[in-house]
């Protein structure tokens, strides 16, 4: 890890913990001044300025106050709260029609930060796990102005509302994540998310388990950021001794996801001062020194969610042979043509028109030779292997 990494985390660390005065005053500023241009670009790739600019603010730092910075301060809270009012729009919407609901991330997870302000996030999200509340809030959101976009996923639907400030988002899920190769934690997961009644909240270990979930869907596409790492730092110092420690675990090895959550949690730990999680965590992991490396260097790589690198849109799930390849390039044409892939004898030509939609992409919208996106997604595959995730 590069020493602006390390010490961008040690900020992060001061930033969300307040409280912790020795940590505060164990900085060295001529060393938070030296490497201010290298902090504010890493806090900008990660999409989580806030807490960075008001650190230098408080350790009296000098550092760049120029206008442009202000603005984007400024936006940044401006964002929030424009979000905090359209998800009370999107919660009154749905309760005066009498559909329940799940409310994930966002506002649940701003609120438990120093500041509302210090997390970001674009839009709202909604679970409802029934075929038939879930069209019945898409129509309803339909019938309030908002618009459908088309995606290449299956596990929600993404509605736009025009307004003047802004375009907001909303997505409808109907299952937690996209469907995964792997039939086995495909099944496991579709029937946790289908058994949980809407009318009771999500309990602990369950959002827990959803915030592992989300890391695990942008893991498995383009990557992603500290953010994230951030959100686990104060979901767990919030709600730990609220989880069921066992059924998390449980549910975890079930899904064959334990030594992932378990590295993260090691991380967040030893870089963003995790001061405490449940006790299925506090055990030892093997050979964690290599995992949690890997797991930060792909972190720091990708970004927000791996936005700023362009070779990073595949990762190779199972290994690098030809039909590891195959199967990839399978998976992306059934997610692209979700209707059509059913009908098997169009397959041929729904694998030729996903390879020109990918050739073509790489060239005028990524550019990204395919040979640099081949190879980034063999990298990748061994933060897998260590991660023990089969899929």
């Amino acid at each position: 890890m590069k020493q602006e990494e390390t010490l961008f985390l040690k900020i992060l660390n001061a930033a969300l913990h307040p409280e912790a005065s020795a940590l505060w005053r164990s900085f060295d500023a001529a060393l938070l001044q030296s490497l201010e241009p290298e902090i504010f670009a890493l806090a900008r790739k990660h999409k989580i300025l806030p807490p960075v600019y008001e650190f230098y603010c408080q350790q009296e730092i000098p550092t760049d106050r120029s206008t442009e910075l202000i603005s984007e301060i400024s936006t940044y809270a401006l964002s929030c709260y424009q979000m905090y009012g359209f998800t009370h729009y999107i919660r009154e919407l749905l309760k005066t029609a009498g559909i329940p609901f799940f409310l994930l991330k966002g506002t649940t997870l701003s609120e438990l930060y120093p500041k509302p302000e210090y997390r970001r996030f674009g839009d709202v999200d909604i679970l409802i796990n029934d075929d038939t509340l879930f069209e019945k809030a898409r129509q309803l959101f339909i019938d309030n102005g908002f618009e459908s976009q088309k995606l290449l996923v299956d596990h929600h639907i993404e509605l736009t509302y025009v307004r003047p400030e802004r375009t907001y988002i909303l997505e409808l899920h109907r299952k937690a994540i996209s469907s995964q190769d792997n039939k086995k934690l495909d099944d496991s997961l579709n029937m946790l998310f289908d058994s949980l009644p809407l009318n009771e909240p999500l309990s602990p270990a369950i959002e827990a388990l959803y915030l592992i979930l989300h890391m695990l869907q942008h893991l498995l596409s383009s990557g992603f950021g500290v953010k994230l790492l951030c959100d686990w730092v104060v979901y767990l110092e919030h709600n730990t001794d609220k989880i069921d420690s066992n059924q998390l675990k449980s549910i975890l090895e079930d899904l064959g996801l334990f030594v992932f959550a378990h590295t993260v949690t090691e991380l967040c730990m030893q870089k963003l001062g995790l001061s405490t999680a449940p006790k299925c965590f506090r055990q030892s992991l093997p050979d964690k020194k290599q995992k949690m490396a890997l797991l930060a260097e792909d972190i720091f790589s990708a970004g927000e969610f791996g936005k700023t690198d362009s070779a990073r849109m595949l990762i190779l799930k199972n290994g690098s042979s030809f039909s590891d390849y195959f199967r990839e390039f399978h998976f992306q044409m059934k997610r692209r043509y979700p209707a059509l892939q059913r009908i098997i004898p169009l397959w041929p030509a729904l694998w030729f028109l996903t390879g020109c939609y990918f050739l073509y992409n790489n060239r005028h919208l990524r550019h990204a030779s395919t040979r640099e996106i081949l190879q980034n997604a063999r990298a990748r595959r061994r933060l897998l292997d260590k991660l023990r995730i089969r899929l």
